[in-house]
């Protein structure tokens, strides 16, 4: 009975260590805004605190791009992880019925705070690209691996490991219909589930 017994305490412990934590933005950790103005247009939390687009959100050449960060360090106190998945979910819409191609794209320094520049910075490396169909009414999960950003990020003692998602349509072609055509990142949809 007793050797029974830790064998299932063992398993038990097995199981819950190798559950995942996971981590969100902090309450100042996603903004949007506009490539085109970054430091005037640019909102925390997304334009009217809750509206988080990327490409054109309006007749505009804007180029909308979301940035988000999420704490690590405190909760990782290892230094490395075993595996890091980001999530978030998304929708489509607009005038313009076009296919928009869109790139996660990983900070490659510490944002400590987010602000405008954040949006045109050229301190990130790609992590995937993805394509969203023209007009996607209920929301879409995605999921990536960012194992490896994550840990790069811990190694150099970064309290926050930062993304960002922008328009490779929009960056390319830019609005020549001057219509709208944008992605909508889902406002709380972002969390980094982490297994240490």
């Amino acid at each position: 009975m007793k050797t029974l017994f830790l064998i299932l305490s063992g398993l038990f412990l097995c199981i819950f260590s190798a559950q995942a934590l996971e981590l969100k933005p902090d309450k100042e950790g996603v903004a949007s805004g506009a490539v085109c103005n970054p430091e005037k247009v640019w909102y925390l939390n997304g334009i009217g605190g809750r509206w988080l687009a990327v490409g054109q959100p309006n007749t505009l050449n804007r180029r909308d791009r979301v940035t988000f960060r999420i704490p690590i360090d405190r909760f990782i106190p290892s230094g490395r992880v075993r595996k890091a998945l980001l999530v978030f979910a998304y929708s489509a819409g607009g005038k313009q019925q076009r296919i928009n191609q869109l790139e996660l794209e990983h900070f490659n320094v510490e944002r400590l705070k987010l602000s405008g520049n954040d949006l045109i910075s050229h301190a990130t490396s790609p992590v995937a690209k993805f394509t969203v169909q023209p007009v996607v009414k209920r929301p879409v999960r995605l999921t990536f691996d960012v194992t490896a950003q994550v840990n790069s990020d811990l190694r150099q003692g970064f309290g926050f490991t930062t993304f960002r998602i922008r328009s490779v349509t929009a960056d390319q072609s830019g609005n020549t219909a001057m219509k709208s055509s944008f992605v909508t990142i889902e406002q709380n949809s972002m969390k980094l589930l982490v297994t240490p």
